[in-house]
């Protein structure tokens, strides 16, 4: 699988249960791989968040859920995201590609790089580590 995600996957088929059965699908790989996803509620807390997110974050997701989202934010990009999240819910299923920076619990600072919409309540999000490529791009920027 190589470096782009497609925009949009359709099965030619009417719902003939397929949209069930995809659902389930996406969900069972949402919990078991790697890549990172979150749901938050109206008010911008953790409602959901799947394992690979919090085991990135180094804290079960017991103790993430119902935690305000920009408590892992780092606080340099806390503004930034406030802003994303009011755009987001400003125009509901419209799709947001952003970077941002979490704290592991153990303060150590990642790279995310995030699609989210919103569905006029809570905004969902899909991510993935980008802190090796942005280390990367960072070094070539000081050659």
């Amino acid at each position: 699988m190589g470096g782009g995600c497609p925009g949009r996957m359709t099965s030619g088929r009417d719902n003939d249960g397929g949209n069930e059965r995809a659902f389930a699908a996406y969900a069972r790989l949402l919990a078991t791989g790697e890549v990172l996803s979150c749901e938050l509620d109206p008010a911008g807390r953790l409602a959901a968040i799947n394992p690979a997110m919090a085991r990135l974050l180094g804290q079960p997701a017991e103790e993430l859920h119902g935690r305000d989202y920009v408590e892992v934010v780092h606080p340099e990009d806390r503004a930034s995201s406030a802003v994303h999240g009011r755009l987001l819910r400003e125009r509901p299923g419209e799709a947001l590609a952003f970077r941002n920076r979490l704290l592991q619990q153990d303060g150590r600072v990642l790279w995310l790089s995030w699609q989210a919409l919103a569905d006029g309540e809570r905004v969902y999000m899909m991510g993935c580590d980008v802190t090796a490529r942005h280390q990367a791009e960072q070094a070539v920027e000081r050659e």
